[in-house]
Order: C-alpha cells, then sequence, then structure tokens
C-alpha cells in the first residue's frame, strides 16, 4: 500500500514522463475536457471507471459516488446540498455528454451495509441517509429472503439499483427530453471480479 511520499514520487514521475512541451497529455489537456461519455460509479477504490474501461485523460466524464447511486430529481430542495444531481446535470447540460452510463460492482459495501442494515445505525449518519436511494431495490429479495445467501442478495440487489438509478435519471426533466429525442443514450452495466453485464433497457435484463 503506498505511502503519501510514494504518492508524490508518482506525481512526479506522471509529469516528468507526460508533461513536457509538446507532448501528447499536454496537446489533449490544453483543448479541454470534450467527453462524450459520462459514468457515474461507486467510489470503491477497487473500481476505477477509467482502468476498467482503459480510457484515456478526456475521454470519460465520472462522477463517484457511495453504491454509484443516482438520486431521483428534486427540484424543490435545491437549497440542500445536491453534489450527485449537480454533476449530473453539468455533465448533460453542460458537456454535452451523449452517454451516461451508471456502473454498478461485485461485493459493493453500500450495498452489503443496506441489506444488512447497518446504514441504520444512527439516524444521523450520512451513509444512512443516502443509501434510503436504493431501499426500493430491497424489494427484489421479497420472494426469495430467506433462501438466499448474502452474497446472492447482494447480487441481485446491486444490479437492481443499477436499474433504479436508471429509473431515477428519466425523473431530470432535461435527461428525459435528450433520451426521447436521441441526443442522450442511458446505459446500466454491473462489473464483478471480470464478469461483465450490461442492462437492456428494452427487455429489463442484465446480458
Amino acid at each position: 500500500m503506498p505511502d503519501i511520499k510514494t504518492l508524490q514520487d508518482g506525481i512526479a514521475s506522471f509529469a516528468k514522463r507526460n508533461c513536457y512541451e509538446g507532448s501528447a497529455y499536454n496537446l489533449t489537456v490544453s483543448k479541454g475536457q470534450k467527453p462524450k461519455v459520462m459514468i457515474v460509479s461507486c467510489s470503491d477504490s477497487m473500481v476505477d471507471p477509467a482502468v476498467l474501461t482503459n480510457a484515456g485523460p478526456g475521454e470519460l466524464f465520472i462522477h463517484r459516488n457511495i453504491a454509484g447511486l443516482v438520486p431521483p430529481y428534486q427540484p424543490d430542495e435545491r437549497d440542500n446540498y445536491h453534489g450527485t444531481s449537480a454533476v449530473i446535470e453539468f455533465g448533460v447540460t453542460g458537456l454535452n455528454v451523449e452517454h451516461l452510463i451508471v456502473l454498478g460492482h461485485g461485493n459493493c459495501g453500500g450495498i452489503k451495509s443496506m441489506i444488512q442494515d447497518h446504514v441504520h445505525v444512527g439516524h444521523e449518519s450520512f451513509v444512512a441517509a443516502w443509501m434510503r436511494i436504493a431501499e426500493p431495490a430491497l424489494d427484489v429479495l421479497d420472494e426469495n429472503d430467506e433462501v438466499l445467501s448474502l452474497a446472492h442478495k447482494q447480487h441481485l440487489c446491486e444490479k437492481e439499483s443499477v436499474k433504479l438509478s436508471l429509473n431515477n435519471l428519466m425523473t431530470f426533466p432535461w435527461i428525459k427530453e435528450r433520451v426521447e429525442k436521441g441526443t442522450l443514450n442511458l446505459h446500466g452495466w454491473h462489473f464483478d471480479r471480470g464478469i461483465f453485464s450490461s442492462y437492456d433497457m428494452k427487455t429489463g435484463i442484465f446480458e
């Protein structure tokens, strides 16, 4: 595990290799960001969207939060802090991204805590309040709750939370408008230790 000095040395090494006059990196960043793809994903340190997709600088506009959730549109609560909604708004209306991906992942700590009810310990927990966004995903467990293992429950809820976030995205009027016009495409992905699946919004199935 790297210490702070190692990380600082890493920045220095990166700058030496990539930030000299005329370098491809400098030419890229000097043009400003114009990504066509935005990804909302989990903050988990093991799940880096740029690494998973092998994307380069400027190719992805990324927002990460606990469990990679998207809250519903709440226009009457703008005085509160809406970091995720603000980033999505900027990506869609400011950068005009053409694709918006919700990326879920295996062994998600946020989803696991929600299933085990740990996030509800302490009513002042920021995590508990945030994870309430995903509580409807627990409905997928109702029929088989007693016979499923925790790992299976978690896998089902991880994918269900992706679907829930996609539905929440469609509550934002400027997203709904662009999707209906065909200028914005929504995608739901799930990655679990090398196994990738994509959600088909027409069939309602991860494939």
